[in-house]
């Protein structure tokens, strides 16, 4: 399990403090970090927790195909990189 990225840089790295993996040929979700094996970017998983999603209603209502082992791999990448997933959701919600 591990989330799939392309890094800023177009540099690939592995990071790891979690799993990782950043791909400069990842064009998923506009090369956006996403969970592995899914179009679910980390972004819509961390903006659902934001507005009072719970891990298990994520789960439940919004995307069964997650385990809680993904969603707190999300919230681990958050950790890392909130900057840039903060400034994805803020697009995101921006949108018409």
């Amino acid at each position: 399990m591990s989330l799939t990225a392309r890094s800023s840089s177009g540099v690939s790295e592995t990071c790891m403090l979690h799993p990782i993996t950043t791909d400069k040929l990842c064009q998923v979700r506009d090369g956006n970090p996403i969970v592995e094996g899914t179009r679910i970017g980390v972004h819509d998983v961390i903006g659902l927790l934001q507005n009072g999603e719970s891990v298990d209603s994520l789960r439940a209502d919004c995307f069964p195909v997650l385990t809680r082992a993904q969603i707190y791999e999300c919230l681990a990448y958050y950790e890392d990189h909130r900057g840039e997933t903060d400034l994805l959701i803020a697009r995101q919600m921006a949108q018409p």
